[in-house]
């Protein structure tokens, strides 16, 4: 009985592990929700190892609607090459490979640290700091977060509407912009030397701050946004 009970809730903690794909890569990213993401390959000893760790964290963090901790198979047969793109823009090098993602973090995300731990406790104090904004019970929101919401949920339809293709399209744009800002540094820093390269550096790590936290306050608006517009739509 003790077996079988243990099989049983082995499954239904497993079933709380997302599965994120090729095809749901995207939805996943613009879903607002902060996103705990561990990258596996097959026939990975240690990935097989970190499950036992892994899906107790989601059972744990399965009644907080504000974050995904799932699974991204790096070799996923159904769409091979797409996952491997996806696993090498992030030049995942070892497995398994652990992520999180965040307004401020953006598409790129930030690896985990393991010098945390890899334990499920580990795991979730970790997860606890990378909760965004509650938009329900504005739990966790900042004085900013929690007056744009306000002003947002007076708007009218086609206004939210508007703002959030605007707000998409500004986003795309300052990614671009960090990738060619950085293209064209790494390519100054290259032909520099002493003196000049330590204020290139400096210059570049200047733009890094302060473009990181603009990106970040817009990918938050948008969030908002998103929240306001599909509020509206249950209410009719």
């Amino acid at each position: 009985m003790r077996l079988v009970a243990a099989l049983a809730w082995a499954g239904a903690a497993s079933k709380v592990v997302e599965e994120i794909t090729p095809f749901n890569w995207q939805a996943t990213m613009d879903s607002g929700k902060a996103a705990f993401i561990k990258f596996v390959k097959p026939n990975c000893p240690k990935c097989e190892v970190l499950k036992h760790e892994w899906d107790p964290l989601a059972q744990e963090m399965a009644k907080e609607q504000n974050i995904v901790v799932g699974v991204f198979n790096c070799h996923w047969p159904k769409a091979k090459k797409k996952a491997q793109k996806i696993c090498g823009d992030f030049q995942i090098r070892g497995y398994p490979h652990i992520r999180y993602f965040t307004p401020d973090t953006g598409l790129k995300g930030a690896r985990y640290d393991e010098d945390q731990g890899y334990s499920t406790a580990k795991f979730k104090e970790f997860a606890q700091t990378i909760l965004p904004c509650d938009l329900e019970t504005r739990e966790r929101c900042s004085k900013e977060e929690a007056e744009f919401l306000e002003q947002a949920s007076k708007l009218t339809a086609g206004d939210v509407s508007s703002q959030i293709s605007k707000l998409k399209r500004e986003v795309a744009d300052g990614d671009t912009k960090e990738s060619d800002k950085k293209a064209t540094f790494l390519a100054a820093h290259v032909m520099a030397e002493g003196a000049k390269a330590d204020a290139l550096q400096k210059e570049f790590d200047k733009f890094v701050a302060a473009h990181g936290l603009e990106q970040s306050w817009r990918r938050k608006q948008l969030r908002i946004l998103r929240h306001v517009s599909s509020a509206g739509k249950k209410e009719l």
